[in-house]
């Protein structure tokens, strides 16, 4: 019995000193170089050259087991831990029966449980990611599907060289202050306008053009080199607005207008019903 196991430590170490033996000096080069460079590491810049010489060193000796440990401790420095554990793992193949395979293996075991926690926190931050891409397409969707009128929708307008301020107050209906003013005269004249639309016609989604029915109320002041007074324009009218976006859209719309001004030095008057049309352009903040 003692002489048998003699002979199993033969070859034993016969098998070491062979393999030994087939180990390539370029591979003994490299392992020394990354040592080397191991020992001036001080970044990551340092251990990727490390990383570099013990792998030359393993693709020169393919079945020596040195350069694999040495790489599975430089990427668990690195916390690279998929390719430490690949290295380590291919110590151990390499060297099953090493004195340190005991304490490889556990390492091992706390690698992969750093990895296993790092995925979690991934498969977390990506779940948490698509919830988010998700709810920014329901709200765009939701914004997109929304009717174009809506309640607070707001915006301001050139209308007949006059400015205007329109807002929905509710999804058929909007109120808009104007104003405008004719420098030849000169002739100020504001006033409101309410707007009523379409129901029917709103319901339909994929219309761009809303008909309405309006009242329009506007004050009037004018001075001239002898003249001077004031007055009211009452007009109802009938129109559309098309939108190109949700943002811009042109309107126009006519209809009877009753005008009333009176001149204050001479006590000349005017009252008569005329027809006006009316261009817009609006610019919508929503």
């Amino acid at each position: 019995m003692k002489y048998w196991g003699l002979m199993v430590l033969n070859a034993s170490l016969w098998s070491a000193i062979v393999f030994a033996a087939q180990v390539p000096e370029a591979a003994e080069k490299y392992m020394v170089r990354g040592d080397a460079a191991l020992d001036m590491a001080k970044d990551a810049d340092g251990y990727n050259k490390a990383i570099i010489e013990y792998e030359a060193a393993a693709k020169e000796a393919p079945d020596w087991p040195n350069p694999y440990y040495n790489l599975g401790m430089v990427y668990s420095k690195t916390d690279n831990y998929p390719e430490a554990i690949r290295n380590f793992k291919q110590y151990l193949k390499l060297a099953p029966h090493a004195e340190d395979s005991e304490a490889v293996k556990k390492a091992v075991y706390k690698l992969e449980y750093k990895q296993e926690g790092i995925n979690k926190e991934r498969i977390n931050a990506e779940n948490a990611r698509a919830e988010e891409v998700r709810h920014e397409a329901e709200v765009q969707a939701a914004k997109e599907s929304a009717p174009i009128l809506s309640p607070g929708k707001t915006g301001i307008g050139l209308n007949d060289l006059g400015l205007s301020l329109q807002v929905f107050l509710f999804e058929h209906g909007a109120i808009e202050a104007r104003g405008q003013v004719d420098f030849d005269g000169p002739i100020i004249s504001y006033g409101v306008r309410a707007y009523a639309f379409s129901p029917g016609l709103l319901n339909k989604k994929s219309s761009n053009i809303f008909p309405y029915l309006g009242y329009e109320f506007d004050l009037i002041q004018f001075k001239g080199e002898t003249s001077k007074g004031a007055g009211y324009l009452s007009s109802v009218y009938f129109g559309g607005q098309m939108f190109l976006n949700r943002m811009i859209s042109f309107q126009y719309d006519f209809g009877p207008a009753w005008f009333s001004i009176k001149d204050n030095p001479t006590g000349f008057s005017i009252n008569k019903m005329e027809y006006m049309m009316n261009f817009g352009l609006n610019l919508f903040f929503n």
